[in-house]
């Protein structure tokens, strides 16, 4: 979640995400970066670089019916920062803490 693009020659996680970002990630027209939030509550959120040149982006998060819209680019080295500066309209949906459900799915 925290080493994107990754790395060629990094760790075992840098190496996964750099093959998973190279050969899937760029290739995409969109990304949906899915979170679940852990095991602590937390809001439905949908986080959105709202300023970014995907105005899209905004209505994509709004059609995926989660709760709140940030305008947030996330943390560095998470994929909803580091695709879009690829040029890959991003949104990254945090389901809350409560897991994959019935109603979060």
């Amino acid at each position: 979640n925290r080493c994107f693009p990754g790395r060629k020659d990094g760790t075992s996680s840098e190496r996964i995400v750099y093959r998973l970002f190279q050969t899937a990630v760029k290739q995409a027209d969109y990304c949906i970066d899915l979170h679940q939030g852990g095991v602590r509550p937390m809001i439905d959120e949908v986080r959105v670089d709202a300023g970014s040149e995907f105005t899209g982006c905004v209505w994509n998060s709004h059609r995926f019916g989660i709760g709140y819209i940030l305008d947030s680019q996330g943390p560095d080295g998470q994929l909803a920062r580091v695709a879009p500066e690829e040029g890959i309209p991003t949104i990254d949906p945090e389901l809350g803490g409560h897991g994959w459900d019935e109603s979060s799915i």
